[in-house]
């Protein structure tokens, strides 16, 4: 108990100080585990480890209770491919290494599976920190992740029976699908059911939720099965809206404990490494790093996702899985992998889920697609057009808003990344310009300098201050969803535009105001709205 609450100190440290300094908190709280460890006042590893793969039970819940399919189902086919892509990938390489290093077919396919998944709970994570997560790459990546996670869940209790001959393994695949089916029918019936119709306190709703949670652990307990399959299932079975929504103020405080608890206990793993550790933790880190970002994006690109989406998408998803430590452990369990293997693996983690934080911007992002092929074979083209008016990616509200503009013979510029939209635009008679409109030379290429009026519907508010800052001068609506993306927008000196009255007709209540060759003047945002 001493040694639990040891590590709840140094967790809780960790945090003020993450808070305090504006750093991420996860490289201080393995470093927090790292000095606890050294102190020696933890005693058996054994407790760590226990601790360990509770905060990834726990983990694994939450994360899969974020796993709703139908939140990425326009995108199932290019998740599909991308996720079964970077699964085999990854574990070929995975199994190379240990291959390599000396290990058995089954001590290597330990390593193999190690290797071969995302981390969902840190990509999950950033997607909501930068309010990411219901733009199309995120729902893609989201699609990544369950399937990768449900090729563990199934992979990881076959492995585990292989040495008992092709029936056991049969039988462990059998129930872990089994356990898979009672999750997908309880999502859409029993769930749904207690925590919606029931119409449950905050405090009742957290006991239904732990004890579904908890059942599915004692089904996979009863079925043979690793416990991290039941507590998957248990989070997938809440994964549906509005199931999800009703619960997620519970499940965000849980996730924010289990996490400082985990990378804490993830820390205390770690002994001082041998050369030969670090050399092959190095190894699987710039194995996973290097060969995530290019598969993601060659597959998610031709699969009709943009250059700038495709990359984003790859560095999410360049990390080891929490999964990877549970396929250790029980490696290591089983006399599958030895003591360094496993501090490899170990250390590998730990490096890719702290890096990906640092490594998954939007400003490396631009840096990789300087240097993208498509990018380095694209002339830039000024287009021939002055006094016109831009329209910045095209939703419904803003096809209505094109086609008007059209009707009263303004020159209209369309940029949009979709080839259905830029279809549409141009046998209407926009200019079209195929490509990311967030893309910074975009706006030179066509001439936004000199236009009488800018509208973006981009999502990321980032972008659009970006965009009305560097327009300074040239009326910018942009649409927003939240009084604090409006807020940003207006200290940039762009007119935010809610959501909800972005209609076509509402701009041009403004805009017919100020038709004739004279550039509309600058509204106040009370005008824009």
């Amino acid at each position: 108990m001493s040694a639990f609450a040891l590590l709840l100190v140094c967790a809780a440290v960790a945090y003020g100080v993450s808070t305090w300094a504006k750093v991420p908190a996860p490289p201080l709280l393995v470093a927090a585990g790292i000095g606890l460890n050294a102190s020696g006042l933890l005693g058996s590893s054994d407790f760590v480890s226990f601790v360990l793969l509770m905060g990834v039970t726990v983990l694994v819940f939450v994360a899969g209770a974020e796993l709703n399919p139908a939140r990425f189902a326009r995108q199932g086919v290019v998740a599909f491919k991308v996720g079964i892509s970077q699964f085999l990938a990854l574990g070929a390489m995975g199994f190379g290494i240990a291959y390599w290093l000396g290990f058995d077919p089954l001590g290597s396919a330990y390593v193999a599976l190690a290797l071969a998944a995302s981390s969902t709970f840190i990509v999950v994570r950033i997607l909501k920190q930068r309010r990411q997560f219901y733009e199309p790459f995120g729902r893609m990546v989201l699609g990544v992740l369950l399937i990768q996670d449900v090729l563990v869940v199934l992979a990881l209790g076959a492995l585990m029976r292989w040495p008992e001959g092709q029936l056991a393994v049969e039988s462990a695949l059998f129930r872990s699908m089994a356990l898979l089916v009672v999750a997908w029918v309880s999502a859409r019936t029993l769930v749904p059911w207690l925590l919606t119709k029931l119409r449950l306190d905050e405090e009742a709703q957290l006991i239904v939720v732990m004890a579904i949670l908890f059942i599915f652990i004692g089904g996979s307990h009863f079925l043979d099965v690793p416990l991290v399959t039941g507590a998957f299932c248990a989070g997938f079975a809440v994964s549906p809206f509005p199931v999800n929504a009703v619960i997620r103020g519970q499940l965000t405080s849980m996730s924010d404990f289990f996490i400082a608890l985990f990378f804490t206990a993830l820390g205390a793993m770690l002994v001082i490494p041998t050369l030969k550790t670090v050399l092959v933790a190095g190894l699987m880190a710039l194995g996973v790093m290097i060969t995530t970002p290019l598969l993601v994006t060659w597959f998610a690109e031709r699969s009709g996702m943009t250059a700038r989406s495709s990359i984003e998408s790859g560095l999410l998803l360049a990390q080891t899985s929490e999964f990877s430590l549970v396929v250790a452990l029980l490696g290591a369990g089983q006399d599958m992998l030895d003591s360094e293997l496993l501090a490899a693996i170990t250390l590998a983690t730990v490096v890719t889920m702290v890096l990906t934080q640092f490594l998954a911007t939007e400003k490396n992002v631009w840096r990789l697609l300087k240097i993208h092929p498509s990018t380095l074979r694209r002339q830039i083209d000024q287009l021939d057009v002055e006094d016109h008016v831009v329209v910045l990616g095209v939703g419904r509200n803003a096809e209505t808003l094109v086609r008007r503009l059209l009707d009263e013979d303004h020159v209209v510029v369309v940029v949009d990344h979709d080839p259905v939209v830029c279809e549409w635009a141009e046998k209407s008679g926009a200019r079209v310009t195929k490509a990311d409109a967030s893309d910074p030379r975009i706006l030179k290429e066509i001439r936004a300098h000199h236009a009488k009026l800018v509208v973006s519907t981009l999502k990321q508010v980032s972008d659009n201050c970006r965009i009305v800052r560097e327009l300074s001068g040239i009326p910018t609506l942009v649409r927003v969803f939240e009084d604090a993306e409006a807020e940003m927008i207006k200290q940039a000196g762009g007119i935010p535009v809610p959501y909800a009255e972005a209609a076509a007709s509402e701009f041009l209540d403004w805009y017919s105001k100020y038709k004739g060759p004279e550039r509309a003047p600058h509204p106040d945002a009370s005008e824009a709205a």
